[in-house]
C-alpha cells in the first residue's frame, strides 16, 4: 500500500509541470500576414465582353513587349513578326486582327490606330507604350461602338498613363540574346499649394533576339506629363517620344531550311527591318458631378508618326524574281473629342458626342526594289 502511495502522490507532482509545458505549446504564433486582392481591387469585369484591368494586376503579367499588356484582356493574343519595331499581330477570340485593322485602342485620348497606311489598314503600332506607368486599361468586345470610331469590328481598348508615382525609381535589365533595357522615372508636386504634378521617364532598350543575324533592335522613349486633379476632374498634358530601328528576318521558304541553305533561324535577305517615330502632344480634361449624374470629357492632341519598312517576300532582292520593297508613311495627325455623360432617369445613362481628326500624310510610298 505504501508503494502505490507513493507512485500516486509522485504522478500528482508531475501534472502541474506537464499542464505548464502544455499551455506553453498550445501559445498562438503571429504569422506572416497574407493579403488576397479579390477582382474589385484589381479591376472590374462588369460582364465577359466589357471591363477594366488596373495597374496592381498589370504589374503582375510577365512582359516581353509593350502591347503585350492587351493580353490582361480575355480572349487576346499578341505576337510578332517582321522585327519588334513593327507593329504586333492581334488575334481576338479567333479573329486574326492583322496588326490592328479590326481593332480599336486609343492611348490618353489618342488615337493609335492609321488609316489608310502604307502597311496596312489600320496599323496599330503599341511599342511607345511604358508599362509601368500605364493605370488602367479599359477594354470591351463587340462589333461596334460609337464612340470608338470605324476599327472596332471586334472591339476596343482605352489606355491611360498614371499621373503620379509613390516614388521615383530606376530600373535595369539584362537578359538572353544581348536584351538590354533601362527605365528611370519620377514625379514631383509643383505650385504654392501643390495641386500640379509633374511626370517624367526615360527608357531605351536593345535586342538582338533568337536570330542569326542579330535584330539589332534599338528603342528609346520618352515622357513628360504636367497634370492636375485626377481622371474623373482634373486636366493633363502629356509630351510623348519614340523611335526604333531594327532588323528583321523575315518569313523565308520552307525549302530554304529543308535543303540546309539557311537555319531555322536564319535569313536570305542581309537588309530588311525599318525605322518609325512617334511624337504627340495631346491635353485631357475632364469634369464630374456625380450627384447629377453627368460628366463632361474632352481631349485634343497633334501627333507626328512615321516608318519606312523593307520587306522581301520571296527571298530575293533584285532580278526578274526580286521583289524586296519599300513601305514609307509618314504623317501629322490632329484631332479633338467631346463627351458629355447624364442620367436621364435614376436607371438610365446616356451620352453624346463629337469626334473630329485629320491625317495630313506627307508620303505615302510602297516601292520595289
Amino acid at each position: 500500500m505504501k508503494k502505490n502511495s507513493v507512485i500516486t502522490l509522485a504522478a500528482l507532482l508531475a501534472l502541474p509541470v506537464h499542464a505548464q509545458q502544455e499551455q506553453q505549446a498550445a501559445k498562438p504564433q503571429q504569422l506572416d500576414s497574407v493579403q488576397v486582392n479579390g477582382r474589385a481591387a484589381l479591376g472590374r469585369a462588369d460582364s465577359a465582353s466589357e471591363g477594366e484591368v488596373k495597374a496592381e494586376r498589370l504589374a503582375q503579367r510577365p512582359l516581353l513587349r509593350p502591347a503585350e499588356l492587351l493580353e490582361a484582356m480575355p480572349g487576346m493574343i499578341v505576337t510578332q513578326h517582321s522585327g519588334d519595331g513593327k507593329a504586333n499581330q492581334y488575334f481576338l477570340r479567333g479573329f486574326n486582327l492583322d496588326h490592328g485593322s479590326d481593332f480599336a485602342t486609343t492611348v490618353m485620348g489618342m488615337p493609335a490606330n492609321m488609316p489608310s497606311h502604307a502597311h496596312g489598314q489600320g496599323y496599330m503600332d503599341l511599342n511607345f507604350l511604358i508599362p509601368e506607368l500605364v493605370s488602367s486599361l479599359q477594354y470591351r468586345k463587340g462589333s461596334y461602338a460609337a464612340e470608338d470610331g470605324d476599327f472596332v469590328t471586334t472591339g476596343s481598348t482605352r489606355i491611360s498613363y498614371t499621373r503620379g508615382l509613390d516614388a521615383p525609381f530606376i530600373e535595369a535589365s539584362i537578359g538572353p540574346n544581348a536584351y538590354r533595357r533601362g527605365l528611370a522615372a519620377g514625379s514631383t508636386k509643383l505650385g504654392d499649394n501643390k495641386a500640379w504634378q509633374l511626370l517624367a521617364a526615360l527608357e531605351a532598350s536593345r535586342y538582338d533576339g533568337p536570330w542569326e543575324q542579330p535584330e539589332g533592335l534599338h528603342r528609346g522613349n520618352g515622357v513628360l506629363r504636367l497634370s492636375t486633379g485626377d481622371a474623373d476632374n482634373g486636366l493633363a498634358i502629356t509630351a510623348l517620344s519614340y523611335s526604333a530601328r531594327w532588323r528583321a528576318s523575315e518569313h523565308v521558304p520552307e525549302r530554304a531550311i529543308q535543303s540546309g541553305e539557311i537555319g531555322r533561324y536564319g535569313t536570305l535577305l542581309k537588309n530588311d527591318g525599318g525605322v518609325t517615330h512617334r511624337n504627340s502632344l495631346s491635353v485631357e480634361w475632364a469634369r464630374s458631378d456625380e450627384p447629377q449624374g453627368q460628366d463632361w470629357r474632352a481631349s485634343a492632341y497633334v501627333i507626328n508618326n512615321a516608318l519606312n519598312l523593307f520587306s522581301g517576300a520571296s527571298g530575293f532582292i533584285k532580278g526578274p524574281d526580286g521583289d524586296q520593297h519599300e513601305q514609307a508613311d509618314h504623317r501629322r495627325i490632329v484631332g479633338a473629342q467631346l463627351r458629355h455623360g447624364f442620367r436621364p432617369t435614376p436607371s438610365m445613362e446616356a451620352s453624346w458626342g463629337l469626334q473630329w481628326r485629320q491625317d495630313h500624310i506627307s508620303e505615302l510610298a510602297f516601292t520595289t526594289r
